[in-house]
């Protein structure tokens, strides 16, 4: 079961990151690799 959803929200290609989208305003932009380091489990879902 899913505990927080994130919305990609661009890509960084100087850092080759992708960039989210969240609740706050210190996650716009927020570069994917540091959201999830601290997680153990992520699913990654495509919308099409």
């Amino acid at each position: 079961m899913p505990k927080h959803a994130m919305i990609i929200s661009g890509y960084d290609d100087e850092n080759e990151d992708f960039l989210l989208a969240g609740h706050s305003n210190n996650r716009q932009a927020y570069e994917l690799l540091n959201a999830i380091d601290n997680y153990i489990v992520v699913e990654f879902i495509y919308i099409q």
